[in-house]
């Protein structure tokens, strides 16, 4: 709707049940009068006839509102003076009727100043009047902004009034029509937003508020006006939480590109970094008070939930890329492995290292335990692998290294025998000559024994001869002439053979020496 300034408004009508149903008890009256007040902003009541003590009477549930609402979630003695504060403007329409405006002195009087004079206390000390009174004190009491408006009965008619709902507005009472308009005017220009505690609230926080009191007046407690604006509050602040997580996660899906050189993780830390602050900010310039102010943490902590939605995601896809990376690497190293690149495993692993140290350059925002998991899981097959090849190729190495070692050695012991069989060939060939070497020697030795014997029995039979002819020369003198010529062919005979004796001596001598000192 438009007020009386021109703004447009919107206005949420409630149309409750009327007070005094014939099927309900007074305790459904008080609950639909009491949730009425307390969730509206312009409370219009309206009843019939004029404003007497019957009307008043009817509305006479109001005098238990203070035991009925509680201001403060700790009840208080001040609870009662600070609910006028909580309550909505009070309109009360008198429709059908038919008195006259005027005091008791004739003067013309407003409908406003109307229902202050039906307002007024009555003399008296009764407990009639004292209840009466009471009705009257807490109307003023509660309702600080309140007013009155008539209307006359629409159409004069009775048939007519019957079915009032169908019938065009020519039909109705100029009268009525006018006071209507006023009514109109009057609605227009009085109504205002809900507001509690000096906040105006919006259609959600409405709903909040009256799903609260609805839920205290279901269980049979007070309804709290304090924590029904806590709960409204704790849901704006998990409405406005939501939405600004919401617009994290829009600037956070807009700004990070979809591929990018350097790590994604790190740009994802950079926005985090930048829009996580400005949305804390605008959640404290944005929150009711501060009360919700102090549930900024809750923010902060939707937001590294957002933040870790965000990371998880780009860290799968960042996994999945660096395992992509590393079996493009290791399929490399594994076909150098095969064709023979590697001696050893120090080698191999000297090419991984390097493949490792490229790979935390490369994806250097992955938490330790996962550099590790993914590292082993790419790795592990690949090392094993090249374990048990390289061990192969080094077992098939050295087995053709003993099989040649092998042979060699088969060689040299054949080359030894053969060697050993030839020194014992020229060893059994050396014994036997030096056994005949030795026998020669012996019968050598032998001979020159004899023939020394032989030379000594030859000198002692020469002497013993000599000797004979010396005896012989001296007993025959005689016969010295005659036979000195066969002694002297004798003695030249003896003599030659002395001399050839001596040779073969000395000949056999020679020979026993050298081959005693080979």
């Amino acid at each position: 709707m438009t007020n009386h300034e021109g703004k447009d408004l919107k206005v949420l009508v409630i149309d409750s049940e009327g007070i005094g149903a014939i099927n309900e008890d007074a305790n459904h009256d008080t609950r639909i009068f009491l949730l009425a007040l307390l969730i509206s902003s312009y409370f219009i009541y309206n009843s019939m006839g004029t404003i007497d003590e019957n009307a008043l009477q009817n509305i006479s549930l109001i005098v238990n509102l203070s035991r009925e609402i509680q201001v403060k979630e700790r009840e208080s003695s001040s609870d009662t003076d600070e609910m006028p504060k909580y309550f909505p403007s009070f309109l009360w329409v008198v429709r059908d009727f038919t008195l006259r405006l005027v005091d008791t002195m004739g003067q013309s009087i407003t409908s406003k100043e109307y229902l202050e004079k039906a307002l007024e206390l009555q003399k008296g000390t009764s407990d009639a009047v004292e209840n009466k009174n009471k009705i009257r004190r807490m109307i003023k009491h509660f309702f600080t902004e309140r007013d009155c408006v008539t209307l006359v009965r629409p159409i004069e008619n009775e048939k007519q009034l019957q079915k009032l709902a169908s019938l065009p507005e020519s039909e109705l009472r100029p009268e009525f029509l006018a006071q209507l308009k006023s009514i109109q005017n009057k609605i227009r220009k009085r109504v205002k937003p809900k507001m509690l505690n000096g906040k105006i609230l919006n259609g959600n926080m409405l709903l909040e508020l009256c799903r609260s009191y609805v839920h205290a007046i279901n269980k049979g407690s007070v309804p709290c006006i304090e924590s029904a604006w806590t709960y409204v509050l704790k849901y704006e602040s998990e409405k406005l939480i939501k939405k600004l997580v919401c617009e994290y996660k829009s600037f956070i899906n807009d700004l990070l590109p979809k591929k990018s050189q350097e790590s994604l993780i790190g740009i994802l830390n950079q926005l985090h970094d930048e829009i996580a602050p400005t949305l804390v900010e605008k959640f404290q310039s944005t929150a009711l008070n501060d009360e919700v102010k102090n549930q900024e943490q809750s923010l902060i902590s939707a937001l590294e939930e957002a933040y870790k939605d965000f990371f998880h995601h780009i860290e799968i896809k960042e996994q999945n890329l660096s395992q992509a990376y590393l079996k493009t690497n290791l399929e490399s190293l594994d076909r150098n492995l095969r064709k023979g690149d590697y001696e050893s495993m120090a080698e191999f692993n000297k090419d991984l290292k390097i493949l490792q140290d490229q790979f935390l350059h490369r994806f250097p925002n992955f938490s330790r335990d996962t550099s590790q998991s993914l590292w082993r899981t790419a790795t592990d097959k690949v090392v094993y692998r090249a374990g048990d090849y390289i061990t192969r190729t080094i077992s098939d190495k050295a087995k053709n290294e003993s099989i040649l070692l092998q042979a060699q050695l088969e060689s040299s012991k054949q080359k030894a025998q053969k060697l050993n069989s030839e020194l014992e060939q020229e060893k059994n060939q050396k014994a036997k000559h030096m056994k005949e070497v030795e026998k020669k020697n012996a019968t050598l030795k032998l001979t020159v024994m004899m023939l020394e014997e032989k030379f000594n029995l030859a000198e002692k039979s020469k002497q013993g001869e000599i000797d004979k002819v010396k005896n012989q020369m001296q007993e025959d003198q005689q016969n010295f002439d005659s036979q000195i010529d066969e002694l002297k062919a004798d003695y030249d005979r003896v003599r030659q053979e002395n001399d050839i004796l001596r040779t073969e001596k000395r000949a056999l001598e020679g020979s026993s020496s050298i081959i005693i000192y080979s």
